[in-house]
């Protein structure tokens, strides 16, 4: 059984910090499509380990991955995830400039109704907020919470976000 986990673990590893080119397009399709799953599932990992380096190299490689296949949702959520990575390190500025580089993507989606593009808006917009609030911009957090939740937190504001941030820390609402 540790075998078995240990030949996996590796797969992953070497799937995030190589990639085989070639083949027909579809197949290098496929490819992209499995190292940007498996790097951002590495790098959630890694961030659930409290491993922030691993888990902002795997979703820097699911980002080029994810530009190289042009597939705009895993774009926004690689950029979200970076952004929570480098939040969680205090690196707040890049944060901040991950999770808007995110909104810009998602600005940029043809059918901004979906389920998914509304997913990726409030979760940039949930990740911009965040940044926010660790830097004590309690009204500017309030704002993209009040926007990311199409809701005015009026009286309560301050107990609202306390929740909202405490509930969704990952930067990830919603987000696998």
């Amino acid at each position: 059984m540790k075998r078995t986990v240990y030949l996996i673990l590796m797969i992953l590893s070497v799937a995030c910090t190589s990639r085989q080119t070639g083949g027909s397009t579809g197949q290098n399709n496929a490819q992209l499509d499995s190292i940007i799953r498996i790097c951002r599932e590495q790098g959630s990992r890694y961030r659930n380990e409290s491993r922030f380096s691993e888990a902002l190299d795997a979703h820097k490689k699911g980002l080029e991955a994810a530009m190289e296949a042009s597939d705009t949702f895993e774009i926004i959520q690689a950029l979200n995830n970076i952004g929570t990575d480098y939040r969680r390190m205090g690196i707040l500025e890049d944060a901040s400039s991950s999770h808007y580089q995110a909104l810009t993507y998602s600005e940029k989606l043809s059918d901004k109704q979906s389920r998914r593009a509304v997913k990726c808006r409030v979760v940039s917009l949930n990740g911009i907020g965040n940044v926010q609030f660790t830097l004590g911009n309690l009204e500017v957090a309030e704002h993209f919470i009040v926007v990311s939740s199409g809701e005015s937190l009026a009286e309560e504001s301050f107990s609202l976000i306390e929740v909202a941030f405490r509930d969704g820390d990952e930067g990830s609402v919603g987000v696998s």
